[in-house]
């Protein structure tokens, strides 16, 4: 896997919208993320999305999304592409993307729940890490209680390579493992399932999390990628939150009971994903994930 270089101050990025249109209030964190970018961060922002554009409850037609995604992958000066949102419409546009026009000059792509198929789409094609991170129009970097601090790690993340080592619990099968990270959002990876855009989980330690989704859906979710043999190839498990999904306890009861007798190592803890912390991780770089001081670390070489 190649790692982008990082970022510096006068850099160029781009922020795109892949998914779904914004919502009345995300207009206004959008604005405040352009000038965080360019008077905090000192980057150049070069392209952003109309931002009232739509077309049913899709920020823009397929073709307008893809055009866009397009355009900064091709434009060498762009060393960053920021997804604006998630919430849908990633897995229309990527048949109309043409990778095999993408230069060789790696850069950063940032985001996460349905961007994430963005993410391991781009990471299939051209080899490079990507970044499992806040996007820009949220809470989440943008007057929410974390924001400041996920603020902070995205950035040291960007410009310095700073991965920190992650305090994790394990559920089960406490026994040092090291692999490829790869997952994100559990709904979204399973929605690729089948098609050309199914995820790659060979020689993986696999991160999930999750929104909004009972109990019995994530057993359901959980179910269909085992038996589908989704698994037969992952080393681990860690998980992120699973904001509003039930308990602590029914989550971890549904985790054991769907995969415990896979008998591989099981952590939970991740502060990644729908909540209010969301930290950045480097999808496709190996991962120790260590049983011996109940922590993964999130390494940028091969271990």
């Amino acid at each position: 896997m190649i790692r982008p270089p990082p970022l510096q101050r006068g850099d160029a990025v781009a922020v795109v919208a892949p998914s779904s249109k914004l919502n009345l209030e995300q207009p206004r964190l959008a604005e405040r993320a352009f000038q965080i970018l360019e008077e905090d961060w000192g980057l150049q922002v070069t392209h952003t999305p109309k931002l009232t554009r739509s077309h049913l409850h899709l920020a823009g037609t397929d073709q307008d999304r893809a055009a866009e995604f397009q355009q900064q992958l091709e434009d060498e000066k762009v060393r960053a592409v920021f997804c604006i949102r998630g919430g849908y419409g990633v897995a229309r546009v990527l048949p109309l993307l043409q990778p095999a026009s993408w230069h060789d000059k790696p850069k950063w792509l940032i985001g996460f729940s349905d961007c994430s198929l963005l993410l391991h789409y781009l990471q299939r094609h051209t080899d490079w890490l990507v970044c499992h991170g806040p996007t820009l129009a949220s809470p989440q970097f943008v007057g929410g209680p974390q924001a400041g601090k996920n603020r902070e790690a995205l950035k040291n993340a960007l410009f310095k390579l700073e991965f920190p080592s992650t305090p994790v619990q394990f559920l089960q099968n406490a026994e040092s493992v090291k692999g490829r990270l790869s997952g994100g959002c559990l709904s979204v990876i399973l929605s690729a399932m089948g098609t050309g855009a199914q995820v790659d989980l060979t020689n993986s330690i696999l991160f999930l999390e999750e929104v909004c989704e009972a109990p019995y859906r994530l057993d359901r979710m959980l179910t269909q990628m085992r038996q589908s043999g989704q698994f037969e190839k992952v080393r681990a498990f860690v998980f992120g939150e699973f904001v509003e999904c039930g308990t602590i306890n029914q989550i971890k009861d549904v985790l054991l009971d769907v995969l415990g007798d896979l008998n591989l190592p099981m952590a939970i803890g991740l502060p990644h994903g729908h909540g209010e912390v969301n930290h950045p991780i480097l999808l496709g770089q190996w991962a120790e994930l260590d049983a011996q001081h109940n922590v993964i670390h999130l390494n940028t070489t091969n271990l």
